[in-house]
């Protein structure tokens, strides 16, 4: 299953114009934003667009003090990111946030905004770069206003979103718990954002190994997907994610206990993980959307199950590793009756595509004793995996 998450690249913008100087403009910028105005007035975007560059450029040329030369580029970054001009909306933003003089949620609206104008461009590297400032930022503002949490919650998801592209899986779920963290001190309903936060912060906890974390988290995103009416895609991963911690969990009960105490302790997880999922209040308003329960597998009397004999992990692929790609990928294969391994398939990975193929191979290398039903050897499906690609500090 191949990641599919659809883009959150969305403008936030407010016609916040700078009003104001730090210092009396030059007469050559006051008369310049005089004309600004004035467009501004006419609604005309065109033009309003092209005076805010001009008084812009102008300020720049009289090096007028920063918190105004920043404002003044805030306002070109409001009408070239209306008028999708993005190489322009980039730069102005991007000068606009370096100016923020310290005012950290002025610092992340304007990082947020130069994000997305760098993803507009294919950017994706800047693109993440400027917002995981923008959350960054918006984390260093001790009381956020009202008016400031959704354009927060949005920095801190889109910062997730593109640390998770760039399969630095951590870094995506410190961000979107963030948002998670805002989520909880708002009167909001849940949306598509609020999806992703759960996503994220879910798969951070899978990489962890943390898996009734994560089975909760993702058994959340998936129900909140469903409720959104998401692509096939998301929902199908999610689920597929949710189900495959808590099998990963069930296993580690398994391959720590008798046979005859598993059932119990499989059932003590079950009410372990109802109880955090009770404790969640988008819970129970999504709860008409829970499925049926899991089977849990159980193996039959006088079954020992498959243990590996040769597990080389796989190579780390020269083209990531040169371009400081990290990731994580999960993966289910069949253990056959010689000990051998087949129909290896990968259950999610992320960024898609870099990791499958040295995963793949390595699990085909993979060597078992066989499970056996009282003593002969049989074939072992459905057995999971995962792996974590990190790159040396």
């Amino acid at each position: 299953m191949r990641q599919s998450l659809v883009s959150l690249a969305v403008w936030v913008l407010f016609p916040l114009v700078a009003t104001a100087a730090q210092d009396p403009l030059p007469d050559e910028v006051a008369e310049l934003y005089v004309a600004y105005q004035q467009a501004e007035q006419s609604g005309d975007l065109a033009a309003t667009l092209e005076a805010a560059d001009a008084v812009y450029r102008a300020a720049r040329r009289a090096r007028v003090d920063d918190v105004t030369l920043g404002a003044l580029a805030e306002n070109l970054g409001y009408y070239a990111s209306a008028s999708q001009d993005f190489e322009r909306a980039y730069d102005a933003w991007r000068e606009a946030a370096e100016r923020a003089d310290d005012n950290a949620m002025t610092a992340g609206y304007r990082w947020q905004n130069a994000s997305v104008a760098a993803y507009r461009l294919g950017d994706h590297n800047d693109a993440r770069r400027c917002a995981m400032n923008a959350s960054e930022d918006f984390a260093d503002v001790e009381a956020l206003p009202a008016e400031a949490m959704n354009i927060a919650i949005q920095a801190h998801v889109f910062a997730a979103q593109l640390n998770a592209e760039r399969g630095s899986i951590s870094a995506s779920g410190r961000a979107a718990q963030r948002a998670l963290d805002l989520f909880a001190q708002v009167d909001r309903p849940y949306d598509r954002f609020t999806a992703l936060s759960y996503f994220y912060v879910g798969l951070d906890e899978l990489t962890d190994e943390d898996f009734l974390e994560a089975a909760v988290k993702l058994h959340i995103a998936h129900d909140l997907f469903r409720a959104l009416e998401s692509g096939e895609d998301e929902i199908g991963t999610a689920a597929a994610l949710s189900s495959y911690s808590r099998r990963r969990l069930l296993r580690q009960i398994s391959m720590n206990s008798e046979n005859r105490r598993y059932q119990a302790r499989a059932e003590e997880f079950d009410d372990e993980m109802e109880a955090a999922l009770a404790a969640n209040p988008l819970h129970e308003q999504l709860a008409h959307l829970n499925p049926d329960e899991e089977e849990d597998e159980i193996l039959p009397d006088g079954a020992i199950d498959a243990v590996p004999a040769r597990r080389n992990p796989p190579r780390y692929p020269s083209d990531a590793a040169n371009r400081g790609i990290e990731g994580f990928i999960a993966l289910r294969y069949t253990v056959e009756a010689d000990g051998s391994t087949s129909d290896v398939e990968v259950i999610y990975s992320a960024p898609s595509g870099y990791f499958d193929e040295a995963a793949i191979g390595a699990i085909t290398d993979w060597r078992y004793e066989p499970a056996t039903i009282d003593g002969v050897a049989v074939r072992r499906e459905g057995v999971e995996t995962q792996f974590n690609f990190e790159l040396a500090n």
